[in-house]
């Protein structure tokens, strides 16, 4: 019974990490990668009427989140950030044109090329197996 609950944790921490982070406030957001922007714009899509994204000193990334909505979608960002932060405008990013839809990253006619799915297909049957381990 006690390895059941282990497991189950275990399938708990892994579907909260796969999900897409949801924020909504009122005061600017920010979100900070460590590869470059020039990276993370070739591997993520980004939707909405505020997706400022500005490089770091260190060659990271940093998406910025003021007075409006973000979604991003890949694999290491995973977000719908909304500021309602009316003080201040969202800030002009650095970089123009952001995919609105994900690159594929499977040669053509590869099959099943779906990069965002992953996390979420492993969150589900961590919990498949955790409950079929609770019945062992």
């Amino acid at each position: 019974m006690f390895r059941t609950f282990h497991y189950f944790l275990a399938a708990l921490l892994v579907a909260s990490v796969a999900g897409q982070e949801v924020k909504n406030v009122g005061f600017p957001l920010s979100y900070k990668a460590d590869l470059g922007c020039v990276e993370m714009i070739a591997t993520h899509a980004f939707n909405g009427d505020c997706c400022s994204l500005k490089a770091t000193a260190d060659e990271g990334c940093v998406l910025v989140v003021v007075n409006g909505n973000c979604v991003v979608n890949g694999p290491i960002w995973e977000v719908d950030y909304t500021s309602t932060y009316d003080s201040d405008s969202c800030p002009t990013s650095a970089f123009t044109d952001l995919p609105t839809k994900l690159a594929s990253l499977e040669p053509e006619g590869a099959e099943g090329s779906n990069i965002s799915s992953a996390p979420k297909s492993f969150a589900v049957l961590s919990l498949v197996l955790s409950a079929f381990a609770y019945f062992l």
